[in-house]
Formats: C-alpha cells, sequence, structure tokens
C-alpha cells in the first residue's frame, strides 16, 4: 500500500494462487485501483545496467514467460522483494527464548533473555521491517554487545 503512494502502479507477482496476507491487508490492496496482481508466478530473470530495464516471469503452473520492461517514456522501473513474514529462527529453537510467531524476544538493547546472546533485524518482532530498522538494530545489538564484553572483563578475576 505504502508504495502505491509513489508509484503510478503496483504488480504484486505472488507465487500463490491468492494473497496470503492478513484480512485487512488484502482487503486494502484489493480495493486499491492502482494495484494489480499476478498469481501463480515467480520472478525469472531481472535485467538492467545500473537501474532496473526488464523482469522476466514465470508462470509456475504453465511455465509461460512473461517480459515486462521499463516505461518507454520515461524509462522507470521498479522491484520490492518481498518474502513473507516467518522468520528464519529454526536454528534457535530451544536454545533461545522464541514468541509464538518464531521471533527471538529482546528488549530495547536488543538482548535475548540468555546473557550475551543480542538478536537483530526481522529475527525479533517489530512493526516495522525496513532495511533500515535492521541496521538500527544491528547497530544497537553491536553496541550492546560492546558494553557486554566491556563488563565481562571489568568482573572478571585477575590470574
Amino acid at each position: 500500500m505504502f508504495i502505491t503512494t509513489f508509484a503510478r502502479k503496483v504488480t504484486i507477482v505472488q507465487n500463490l494462487s491468492d494473497l496470503t496476507a492478513d484480512a485487512i491487508a488484502v482487503e486494502q490492496a484489493k480495493a486499491n485501483e492502482k494495484i494489480e496482481y499476478i498469481f501463480d508466478s515467480v520472478v525469472e530473470n531481472i535485467e538492467g545496467d545500473g537501474m532496473v530495464e526488464a523482469m522476466t516471469i514465470r508462470n509456475t503452473k504453465t511455465d509461460e514467460l512473461t517480459r515486462f520492461e521499463a516505461d518507454e517514456d520515461d524509462g522507470l522501473f521498479g522491484i520490492f522483494v518481498f518474502i513473507g513474514n516467518v522468520p528464519s529462527t529454526k536454528l534457535y529453537e530451544g536454545k533461545i527464548p522464541l514468541n509464538e510467531y518464531g521471533y527471538m524476544i529482546t528488549d530495547e538493547a536488543m538482548c535475548t533473555q540468555i546473557p550475551g546472546v543480542f538478536a537483530a533485524g526481522d529475527m525479533r518482532p517489530k512493526v516495522l521491517r525496513q532495511v533500515v530498522t535492521a541496521t538500527g538494530d544491528g547497530a544497537t545489538a553491536a553496541f550492546s554487545a560492546q558494553k557486554y564484553v566491556e563488563k565481562i572483563k571489568r568482573e572478571a578475576p585477575v590470574t
């Protein structure tokens, strides 16, 4: 929805037969005249030299390829990749506390419930999942880790 405030048109390429977002988001998207849908398809190729010039998608049921090219008037063509809201945290199950959706639980300093273990980015619950927020989380986690190591060094007995 946010992208439609800047774009003339948004085409959602979905690998499934329908949208999988929450019901309210689906309703809002379907009501937006700027959004078009291509279901049962995946991006096969992106072309361009410094800027996106074309994209080819493949229908997963028919294997038919469809090529989309940048607007011939202004050359504009943008791609925003979204792969879902399922965190890749299976490796940590049973080792680090996760919430009911599989996200690592942290405080504002990115500390988990295990001393010395920090989490950042899209593996923790948050309202906005963007590179900029993940970057901010990473900076916070690095700072917190540095402070943790410094504290451990101060408290370590001299031998």
